[in-house]
């Protein structure tokens, strides 16, 4: 379980773990006001073995839109938390 609290708004979150120096990852997204998102122990064997060093990473973003000479165009604002763990 992944828990998160901060006091910025945001439209939503992205939490995603990927091991240390590896190129698989597990990655989910959640609405505004999300504080906890669990990864199943499936979803946690896609990256690997156990003892595997990993990136936690919280990415609450904004988003806003804006139509310019008939184009709309999708401005995001993301700010990444991240923190190492031991997966065990």
């Amino acid at each position: 379980r992944v828990l998160f609290r901060s006091g910025a708004p945001n439209d939503g979150l992205i939490f995603s773990l990927a091991p240390y120096g590896g190129n698989s990852k597990v990655s989910k997204s959640a609405p505004a006001g999300t504080t906890t998102v669990t990864f199943t122990s499936a979803e946690l064997a896609q990256m690997g073995t156990s003892g595997t060093a990993i990136a936690v990473q919280i990415m609450p973003f904004k988003y806003s839109t804006a139509t310019v000479g008939g184009g709309t165009y999708y401005f995001v604002k993301e700010t990444p938390y991240t923190q190492y763990a031991q997966l065990q």
